[in-house]
């Protein structure tokens, strides 16, 4: 039988168990595990044992790839040799797309620096009143030089709310970066992205990282996550706007958020 292939048509290759096709149709059609025949499949997911039944190998003396079947249930003795066969010339495979990755940081791992000059006058909560200048661009959160000063944290007054707990006191603050690490010393979040880049993701396209104001409602911060990953979808679909032409669907399991809580 002659088959024609077009470039992009997916093969999937079966094996039956010491018994013909045609006896699988007649006694086991269904293919399940207790009947026989039974059939095993070069994907995986189509196993009735859910059990990886086919393998390939790249020869690295030959110009051929190797694919061989095990047609044992549950893997047998794992040879995979009941049938093995060769293809010339031989085959290329084909890059698995990166599903884009959130890099969400717990509470408290995100940095807050100052946008402008901050000339700050507030109550200091002991009795007093704090008053203090924030130099444009300087590190808030964390500050671990202010962390470890004696006596009162009030250098910290600047990340306070108003009494309705959703005014900051101060708008001249902003999130900058994910807290990599502390005096050089104290390590956080700082391996993440040279571990996921080592895995061939790249920063911006299917790697993001979301710093996010850990002080605000947990309802503000959830519909700028959920802005976040559209925007992250898009950048991992080459800059499509049309949701239906994504890579991936849009939703929140669609980007795999990595969290650290």
């Amino acid at each position: 039988m002659l088959l024609t292939i077009q470039a992009g048509d997916i093969l999937v290759f079966f094996i039956i168990q010491n018994n013909t096709f045609a006896n699988l149709l007649a006694q086991n059609p269904s293919n399940e595990i207790g009947k026989l025949p039974l059939a095993y499949f070069s994907l995986d997911v189509l196993n009735p044992d859910g059990v990886d039944h086919f393998v390939g190998f790249q020869s690295t003396t030959d110009p051929f790839t190797q694919f061989g079947f095990e047609d044992l249930t549950g893997g047998g003795d794992a040879d995979y040799d009941d049938i093995v066969y060769n293809v010339r010339p031989p085959l290329e495979a084909i890059p698995l797309a990166l599903e884009p990755v959130i890099l969400l940081p717990g509470i408290a791992g995100s940095e807050i620096v100052t946008t402008d000059t901050i000339d700050l006058s507030v109550d200091d909560g002991h009795g007093g009143t704090w008053e203090h200048t924030y130099s444009s661009g300087e590190k808030v959160w964390i500050n671990p030089l202010r962390i470890a000063a004696r006596g009162d944290d009030d250098y910290f007054d600047v990340l306070k709310f108003e009494a309705d707990g959703r005014t900051p006191i101060t708008t001249r603050l902003r999130t900058s970066n994910l807290v990599k690490r502390v005096a050089a010393v104290l390590k956080f979040y700082d391996k993440w992205v040279p571990f996921f880049e080592s895995q061939g993701y790249e920063l911006g396209t299917t790697l993001f990282e979301f710093p996010y104001d850990f002080r605000q409602d947990i309802t503000t911060t959830a519909g700028e996550l959920d802005a976040f990953v559209l925007d992250a979808l898009r950048a991992a679909s080459d800059g499509e706007e049309d949701p239906a032409r994504w890579e991936v669907t849009r939703s929140i399991s669609s980007a795999t958020v990595w969290a650290r809580l």
